[in-house]
């Protein structure tokens, strides 16, 4: 057996989220009550559902951000790399740390629809894997909202679950080195080189990180989710 991650019927999908594309927002309380009217929602073999039309794939997409002493909000980035999963994204830019929401996150599934507050520890260990430290501390963060993308083959099979993590100091600050082609940029700089970057990125600089995007939620205490989280 490989590895099961979450997937649910895209048709019920467009009907608790409404049939939307690039960025819906949702509020942490929208969120908790659309998953819970996931019924459809399972856990399935990756490499069966890998270009299943039918289903949609949780994929979780953590966007790290921090403000420093100038004032100055810059987002944590990187380049794909051969070894960084999906092909077709190798060499683009991406501000989106996460990956498919697994069964180790268990349990993921309530008696009606999925447990959002497990689609954030997801989060968060994809964060820990990929990145360790990066999301420790005196760290906020929410849900900012939904990426859906049917333009093209490999956003036809995924749902990103947006979330924003405010981290009150970067790990290079603290010593620690960062990945090979990572690094920290403004949102203007963002701005100004949104073509390097993969759609999902593009999407999330549109739509949750320029000056002109929608307010930012009211952030939760990032620990403070993982702490009542490991307890269910």
């Amino acid at each position: 057996m490989g590895e099961q991650i979450l997937v649910a019927d895209a048709g019920e999908v467009r009907r608790v989220f409404g049939d939307f594309q690039a960025f819906l927002g949702v509020t942490p309380e929208e969120f908790a009550e659309k998953c819970a009217q996931l019924t459809t929602a399972t856990l399935r073999d990756r490499d069966e559902v890998e270009t299943d039309q039918a289903l949609k794939q949780f994929v979780t997409y953590m966007v790290i951000a921090h403000e420093g002493e100038d004032r100055v909000r810059r987002v944590f980035c990187y380049r794909r790399n051969p070894g960084s999963g999906e092909q077709r994204l190798h060499g683009l830019m991406s501000l989106g740390v996460g990956g498919h929401v697994a069964s180790e996150d268990h349990p993921l599934l309530t008696a009606g629809g999925v447990d959002e507050l497990r689609l954030f520890v997801s989060a968060n260990r994809e964060l820990e894997e990929e990145y360790p430290g990066l999301g420790r501390g005196d760290a906020r963060g929410t849900v900012r909202g939904l990426i859906n993308d049917d333009s093209n083959d490999v956003g036809r099979v995924h749902l990103g679950v947006v979330y924003v993590l405010e981290v009150r100091r970067r790990p290079d600050e603290l010593g620690a080195e960062l990945a090979e082609g990572a690094c920290w940029l403004a949102v203007d700089e963002l701005v100004e080189r949104r073509v390097e970057f993969e759609t999902w990125s593009r999407i999330a600089i549109d739509s949750v990180l320029k000056p002109e995007a929608p307010a930012r939620r009211d952030a939760v205490a990032f620990a403070g989710c993982l702490e009542g989280a490991a307890g269910v």
